[in-house]
């Protein structure tokens, strides 16, 4: 955080587990925001490989930047870790950067400058870019379009974005977090849960710009639970029921219940795809089995599923040995 910056009220946090290969680009990137954070809030959630060497040299060679870090003894997970996150935040704003994710050089001022002119939304993001492993930008093909959902808006917004924000874009209000309360900590993808359940509270925004480059390689944790969680499927999709409850008005229940058949269906049709890249065999074919038994339609939408359904046949014929998932 360089001098003659102004300085904001916003918090940073990076929840952290074994991150040690991207957490210097991330933070870096808080560093060359076009006006200075408050502080950056490190939760490291018992990290079993160098996080914390690496944690404590950034802090070391930035002597003048306000860094906190935490380190939790034992592994809680992700959803929990989110959470601390909310609950170290002692500033007005606060954005939660995934460790492998990247701000735009603008994006706090554009974040924070939003809630100045907008004081009654509870949240507000923005759109996403990708970036590899080895730092090459990949564009993305969405058109950033602005969306502003008022309170209680809770089947257009699902239905629009299919319940998701890009999560490392979203900066929270954090005296209507605190009344909204945070996020479920027994499900995985816990953020698609989280926005509507503000929505029931408050307005929420998303911008029509792209703030983040978003971390993209073979070691993120969801890959890990698509694998360590193919029993639970049909639980998890349980669980999204809960958005049905947060919507109010009658006469969008039945339409949001058939919507989340589809986006589970077809998420589990994606998840086969991407499990059989990292060589396993019988799990795409369980996760097949569970998106045509949830919504037997799904083998229907053209062109895109059958195109997936064609990269699974490929991958699976292609198998030779398969591998015994971790639980």
């Amino acid at each position: 955080m360089s001098n003659g910056k102004e300085t904001l009220r916003v918090s940073v946090a990076i929840p952290v587990y074994n991150g040690a290969k991207f957490l210097e680009r991330a933070i870096n990137s808080i560093l060359n925001q076009s006006k200075k954070v408050h502080d950056i809030i490190i939760v490291d959630d018992a990290s079993t490989d160098n996080s914390t060497e690496v944690i404590l040299s950034i802090i070391n060679k930035n002597p003048q930047t306000n860094i906190k870090y935490y380190r939790i003894e034992t592994n809680i997970g992700y959803p929990s870790n989110w959470n601390k996150c909310f609950a170290y935040c002692k500033t007005e704003y606060l954005l939660i950067l995934h460790q492998d994710d990247m701000l735009q050089t603008n994006s706090i001022e554009t974040l924070y400058n939003f809630f100045q002119s907008n004081p009654e939304y509870a949240l507000v993001g923005g759109y996403e870019e990708f970036i590899s492993e080895n730092g090459e930008i990949i564009p993305s093909k969405k058109n950033p379009q602005a969306h502003y959902y008022k309170k209680g808006q809770i089947y257009e917004f699902v239905v629009n974005h299919g319940s998701y924000i890009a999560c490392s874009s979203v900066m929270f209000y954090m005296d209507k977090i605190k009344k909204v309360g945070f996020f479920d900590e027994d499900v995985i993808a816990t953020d698609e849960l989280y926005w509507p359940k503000v929505l029931t509270k408050y307005p929420i925004a998303i911008l029509g710009e792209k703030l983040i480059y978003r971390g993209i390689h073979k070691n993120q944790t969801e890959y890990a639970h698509f694998v360590q969680y193919e029993k639970e499927a049909f639980d998890i999709y349980k669980k999204f029921q809960r958005i049905i409850k947060y919507e109010s008005r009658e006469q969008y229940k039945k339409e949001l219940s058939k919507y989340l058949k589809y986006k589970f269906s077809k998420s589990w049709v994606g998840i086969a795809v991407n499990v059989a890249k990292q060589g396993y065999k019988i799990i795409p074919i369980k996760y097949i089995y569970r998106a045509i038994k949830l919504n037997p339609a799904i083998i229907l939408y053209f062109p895109k599923m059958w195109k997936s359904f064609g990269k699974l046949f490929i991958f699976l014929m292609g198998i030779k040995k398969e591998k015994i998932a971790k639980s």
